[in-house]
């Protein structure tokens, strides 16, 4: 089902246009990917503190 519609999105716009939330997507992979994993695991605690406070203050 996904690959049709990307084919007619293709045929519409272009075969190199890629929907927006392909080429987000595509970036946090590829920043991710240049991560060490010290840096990942900073970033987690870093959200999961931000989340944390969220949820306190609801």
């Amino acid at each position: 089902m996904r690959l049709k519609i990307r084919q007619a999105y293709a045929k519409k716009e272009g075969a190199k246009r890629r929907p927006s939330f392909l080429r987000k997507t595509a970036e946090k992979f590829n920043e991710v990917n240049g991560m060490e994993l010290s840096e990942i695991r900073a970033e987690l605690e870093n959200t999961a503190k931000k989340l944390a406070g969220f949820r306190g203050s609801l």
